[in-house]
């Protein structure tokens, strides 16, 4: 009986890996598997253990969904919250009574943010978790607040500030040169009732804008950047330089190239 050997499949990810994902990825990793990055540190941790990748089998050819990117901000403020795997979605009163649930709202019905969003002309708008789309819409939220139901290319394209928690999305945000606020209100417990691990990317150091854990600061800080026209700090820009490895519109060709060459075994 002839050895099984696996094709070789090339995993060119849902975003920017900044956990440790290393038990999700080694349960399908193999020695024909190829898994495509978009950072020098992003590669570089996928590169050592705890994962299970062959030598040589980390690509940065940097995300294909990047050559299409667009940038034309259209007054509009983005709350994108990542889910948490230990709320109970089939527990709807143990959902709304949630810190999760209650952060966001005291957010969504906090009179000063709303005055000064609409002072400046700003828009307000959220896209949750497909888990949390009916719950939020339960929240009974005023009625400046809206459910942003456009594609998250559109979402990239159209917004000027990106308020999230530990979402990847703040890496396509920031690809833009746009402003990122973070709002950890649960950063102690995150990682402890999450199934994802803490991995190399330290937000504070590495991140693309300003890291809140208290709804005090996160106010003052949002109001701040609202009044600043929602520009993003210089620090941040060269964060976001710095992080990404290219920004030519040539990741597809890249993608292509690598894959080509390790399908047919030659060089490009």
């Amino acid at each position: 009986m002839r050895n099984h050997i696996e094709t070789p499949q090339f995993f060119l990810q849902h975003g920017v890996i900044n956990n440790d994902l290393h038990n999700y990825i080694n349960s399908f990793a193999h020695d024909n598997l190829y898994i495509h990055a978009s950072a020098a540190p992003e590669a570089e941790s996928l590169e050592r253990t705890p994962y299970n990748i062959k030598e040589g089998h980390v690509l940065l050819t940097g995300m294909p969904r990047y050559d299409i990117l667009e940038n034309d901000p259209q007054k509009l403020i983005l709350f994108a919250f990542t889910w948490r795997s230990y709320l109970n979605i089939s527990d709807s009163k143990s959902i709304f009574e949630s810190d999760y649930f209650l952060n966001i709202k005291n957010i969504f019905t906090d009179k000063d943010i709303i005055e000064t969003a609409e002072a400046k002309g700003y828009k307000l708008c959220y896209k949750v978790h497909p888990v949390y789309k009916d719950f939020c819409k339960r929240l009974d939220l005023p009625k400046c607040i809206e459910e942003y139901t456009g594609s998250y290319k559109d979402f990239f394209k159209y917004g000027n500030l990106l308020i999230t928690d530990y979402s990847s999305v703040a890496f396509d945000f920031s690809y833009l040169h746009k402003p990122v606020l973070y709002y950890q209100f649960d950063k102690d417990t995150f990682y402890h009732s999450n199934i994802v691990e803490k991995g190399y990317f330290d937000v504070n150091t590495m991140g693309f804008g300003l890291v809140t854990e208290t709804f005090e600061t996160f106010k003052k800080e949002f109001i701040n950047l609202i009044n600043n026209d929602c520009k993003m700090n210089p620090e941040y820009v060269e964060r976001a330089d710095n992080f990404f490895a290219f920004r030519d519109k040539n990741n597809c060709k890249r993608v292509y190239d690598e894959i080509y060459s390790i399908l047919y075994k030659t060089e490009v």
